[in-house]
């Protein structure tokens, strides 16, 4: 991931477990945003000064429960409610974004990690 280091300006990380949180704070540019969504339970040491001399913001958002999301899971498959949603190559985000400005998306983009 290095050869993305300062390179986007918001990175919204949902991986529902424990994981170091570096290399994406490393993607973000200066001034940028990782946004943690859900409960991922304890992380390993984060070493602040890649936010505080990159002026960069790591943030979190709770989703709600495990129970919960069955819950909503489980409503959702009763009620034939699913999700759009378009795989993509880490290549295309800019194309994506450039897309999303023009309110010209319908479903939500996955980056396929595996692309990075």
């Amino acid at each position: 991931m290095k050869e993305y280091a300062d390179y986007f300006d918001v990175i919204l990380d949902t991986i529902p477990y424990q994981h170091d949180l570096t290399p994406y704070i490393e993607c973000v540019g200066v001034g940028g945003v990782c946004v943690t969504v859900g409960y991922m339970g304890p992380t390993s040491k984060i070493d602040t000064s890649l936010l505080i001399f990159g002026r960069k913001t790591l943030a979190g958002s709770a989703i709600g429960s495990t129970k919960e999301m069955e819950e909503m899971l489980d409503f959702s498959v009763k009620h034939g409610i699913i999700a759009n949603v378009e795989r993509i190559d880490i290549r295309e985000v800019n194309d994506v974004y450039k897309r999303m400005l023009k309110s010209d998306v319908d479903h939500r983009y996955v980056i396929d990690m595996s692309t990075i």
